[in-house]
């Protein structure tokens, strides 16, 4: 439940929070689903990209997905051999 919880926020983020309360939000929720920081960011540069702009949301959150996915299975190989 509390992983729905954290994704829902990080989601809401976008529209109410400045980016780097949203970065981190997204962080700490794609620790449980890696693939949500490349979803955000690419929700984020769907709703804030000017036109002729880079796309960097889309790549924070794939360097983000990147990262977390390392992290996602550092803390599932912890757990089970606990």
């Amino acid at each position: 439940m509390i992983r729905l919880i954290l994704i829902g926020v990080s989601f809401v983020s976008l529209f109410w929070f400045p980016y780097p309360y949203t970065l981190v939000l997204s962080f700490i929720a794609s620790a449980f689903f890696p693939p949500w920081a490349l979803f955000i960011g690419f929700f984020a540069d769907v709703l804030y990209l000017p036109n002729g702009a880079w796309p960097t949301a889309l790549v924070m959150g794939a360097l983000l997905s990147l990262i977390s996915v390392f992290v996602h299975r550092f803390i599932k190989t912890r757990i089970i051999n606990q």
